[in-house]
């Protein structure tokens, strides 16, 4: 296990990320209400971890009852050592971590039975349990969508496994276009830190979300390699990493123009204490020049700075000229 902030660093841009692009054929067209105060994303995601219950679950393979979700959405497990379910329904490392299987859906639904999405995979042992993923997607079809007329079953009709990607890779292989500078893109609104919620968007603002992102997906990247149920707690290392990063970010990072504008999501309903809030994002693309040096942790916040799963996954995306 890494111990000093470079090996850490080394564990961080390293970790892959597989996306796995899906098309699903439903039994009729899925029909949301806004009052339901759901979104197409919150509602795949809900089936999806049912089926995940039923696929991953150690206990259901051999008849035995399910491991139960508690309250907070952590599971219960019986066989903590041998059970893959709680680390793929919701990692847990001292607190929630990042989302290892997330599922975005990529087309805007209006009407119509074909639904493309996008399951991406975090981390060794999620890609290593790809079979898993495919077959939790597979029950979640079976036990159906809800909607306001009721279930809404589903098949996969066809799914593209893209190549791995790493932060490391990823910078390697990215270069500015011609005037020198790269594209980072909220493809959906990108929901920040909640103390950054309220204020105007800056360069500084910038850092701190990418700075965020190098955090969480250090304490990610460091629990991923442990065995499951082995004990232990990676914040002060990852603190480490977040502190590295907050140094060079202000020294290679310049916005150059950005066309981004709060994005009003919606309604969605609290799940401690079941009262409405409205959600909001930023969407739109900024244009940027990034340091060698600097560009690995900007192709780290666009794999794993979308972190508010519960409140709809925010997808990013780099544009720049490949090598």
């Amino acid at each position: 296990m890494p111990e000093t902030v470079s090996d850490a660093i080394e564990v961080l841009f390293a970790c892959p990320v597989v996306r796995l692009r899906t098309e699903l054929t439903l039994d009729r067209p899925l029909v949301l209400a806004e009052i339901d105060h759901a979104s197409l994303a919150t509602t795949l995601a809900g089936a999806f971890k049912k089926g995940l219950k039923r696929s991953a679950c150690a206990a259901s393979q051999c008849g035995s009852v399910l491991c139960a979700v508690e309250a907070d959405g952590r599971v219960r497990c019986e066989s903590p050592a041998t059970c893959e379910l709680p680390w793929l329904y919701r990692p847990y490392d001292g607190y929630q971590l990042l989302p290892c299987v997330t599922v975005a859906p990529l087309n805007r639904f209006s009407g119509t039975d074909v639904l493309s999405i996008d399951l991406v995979l975090r981390g060794k042992r999620a890609v290593a349990m790809r079979t898993v993923v495919k077959q939790a997607l597979e029950h979640a079809g079976r036990l159906g969508l809800n909607d306001i007329r009721g279930k809404v079953s589903f098949e996969t009709k066809s799914m593209a496994v893209a190549p791995a990607q790493c932060s490391r890779d990823m910078a390697a292989k990215s270069r500015p276009f011609g005037g020198g500078c790269f594209r980072l893109e909220f493809v959906s609104p990108f929901q920040p830190p909640v103390k950054d919620q309220d204020v105007p968007f800056s360069q500084e603002r910038l850092v701190r979300w990418i700075a965020q992102a190098a955090y969480n997906g250090a304490r990610f990247a460091l629990a991923d390699l442990k065995l499951p149920g082995e004990p232990s707690d990676h914040h002060v290392l990852a603190l480490a990493v977040k502190a590295s990063a907050s140094e060079k970010l202000p020294r290679g990072i310049r916005v150059l123009s950005c066309d981004i504008d709060e994005a009003p999501i919606g309604q969605r309903r609290s799940g401690s204490n079941g009262a409405c809030f409205p959600l909001g994002g930023w969407r739109g693309t900024i244009d940027l020049s990034a340091t060698a040096e600097t560009l690995p942790w900007l192709a780290n916040f666009v794999l794993f700075g979308g972190t508010r799963q519960s409140l709809g996954q925010s997808r990013l995306r780099l544009w720049a000229d490949l090598e």
